[in-house]
């Protein structure tokens, strides 16, 4: 149990970047997304509202929980207590924070046979690109402690969520899968939360790159050096075409239906 919570921090840390570690943290999320995703896509449409709507204050209370384990381990540490380094702020986390809020919102308003308001098609085509790249490329693991710590296992569980309903809400029509598939309105959709991100930045007066206000280290890594601000056109450009190319299964699996109709 103490190495469940464990707020000390040990030695040696540990490596999550395309090594066995990350290849469990990948297997794990994707046995939650596929499965529920699964699930819940054949049950009935309150047993689906009811999961949303119960998907969403768990994220509520998983978010929470990180919140107050990171404040007792700042506080184990005798680390910096202000706020916004208790929560860690950075673009990934503050883009979690909008779409929660807005999955609640629109689950429980949600009627049967009705398609979710566009809002929603757009929280999805950015929030679950945002949680498929954590998956892809853990940045915000606590590199400190195992995969089965308490930390990382609300990381993987969060997003995994977020990704779950995002299936499911395509595979069950509770959102259009054409404006699901809008490129478009995910690129403004991309520039909202971007800007969003941008401004809470700022106003936290954070020195996280995470936000990626000074350069984007991904690019310095494979030799692209970006004067700013034209680092964060490419990264725009660059998750936009990662954005059409995971929604190309979507996109087809339309096409064939239209089809056979």
């Amino acid at each position: 149990m103490n190495n469940f919570i464990s707020f000390s921090i040990p030695k040696e840390n540990f490596d999550y970047l395309f090594n066995k570690n990350h290849y469990l943290l990948l297997l794990c999320s994707l046995v939650i997304i596929i499965f529920f995703a699964m699930y819940f896509s054949r049950q009935k449409h309150r047993v689906q509202k009811i999961s949303s709507i119960v998907c969403g204050f768990l994220l509520l209370a998983l978010e929470g929980l990180r919140i107050f384990w990171r404040y007792k381990f700042l506080q184990h540490n005798n680390q910096s207590l202000d706020f916004f380094n208790i929560v860690q702020l950075d673009f990934f986390t503050t883009s979690l924070w909008i779409s929660i809020p807005l999955i609640l919102i629109f689950s429980i308003l949600k009627r049967k046979g009705k398609p979710a308001s566009k809002t929603l098609n757009f929280v999805f085509g950015v929030a679950g690109l945002f949680a498929v790249i954590s998956l892809i490329y853990p940045i915000n693991i606590n590199s400190n402690f195992e995969f089965w710590h308490c930390y990382n296992l609300i990381y993987a569980i969060t997003r995994s969520i977020i990704c779950m309903l995002a299936l499911m809400y395509v595979f069950t029509k509770w959102i259009s899968v054409s404006n699901f598939l809008d490129m478009w309105k995910s690129l403004l959709s991309l520039l909202f939360f971007g800007i969003t991100c941008f401004c809470l930045g700022s106003f936290a007066n954070t020195n996280s790159n995470m936000f990626f206000v000074n350069e984007f280290p991904l690019f310095n890594s494979i030799g692209m050096y970006l004067p700013s601000p034209w680092h964060i056109v490419m990264l725009g450009a660059f998750l936009f075409v990662f954005q059409i190319i995971l929604h190309l299964p979507f996109l087809i699996r339309q096409h064939i239906k239209n089809r056979h109709v």
